[in-house]
């Protein structure tokens, strides 16, 4: 997993998620949850994303367009 948060950590500053309320780990949870979601939709109508479903799914839970609640 360490592999993956330091490819995450390469696109996305992490600062952003610790003034939210949430950590790195809490943040790719959400993310990857809501991730699996769009890659799932995308894949029923065989329509193919422009970039990683995890980036997305980060850049929806800046946006407020995903909720994250502990």
């Amino acid at each position: 997993m360490d592999r993956d948060m330091r490819k995450l950590a390469r696109r996305f500053e992490w600062k952003i998620y610790d003034e939210m309320g949430m950590d790195k780990y809490e943040a790719a949870v959400v993310a990857s949850r809501f991730a699996r979601y769009i890659f799932s939709k995308y894949k029923e109508q065989n329509i193919e994303l422009p970039e990683k479903e995890i980036f997305v799914a980060l850049d929806a839970l800046i946006s407020g367009k995903v909720r994250y609640e502990k």
